[in-house]
């Protein structure tokens, strides 16, 4: 016969699973995906760059620190910024087209 101690700390243990499980599918998806998954602090700086933005020539791992903004067209930061300070605000952004600048100096269109 089990106590209602033996219950709980089961499902502390499955959940505790679940938690590792749903983790690593995660990382799964973020090493896999081509979206350029970038987190961004609230002045702009980039604290995580997906392992995609290797597709543009940067190296994710040395990614952080960097103004995301620097890495957009400059005919395209206003936008960029804006739609910045609209989530910041608490708002949605449909979407923003954006130039980026690949390590190599060439400009690519993507939608954010």
């Amino acid at each position: 016969m089990s106590s209602d101690t033996d219950d709980v700390g089961a499902h502390a243990g499955a959940v505790g699973d679940d938690l590792a499980s749903l983790a690593a599918f995660q990382d799964l998806i973020l090493e896999r995906t081509h979206d350029l998954i970038t987190i961004i602090d609230p002045s702009g700086t980039i604290v995580y760059g997906s392992p995609s933005w290797q597709a543009l020539g940067w190296d994710p791992d040395r990614f952080a620190g960097r103004a995301v903004l620097d890495l957009v067209h400059p005919d395209d930061r206003e936008p960029g910024a804006r739609a910045i300070s609209d989530v910041l605000a608490g708002g949605s952004v449909e979407g923003v087209t954006v130039r980026l600048r690949s390590r190599d100096g060439a400009w690519v269109w993507y939608e954010s």
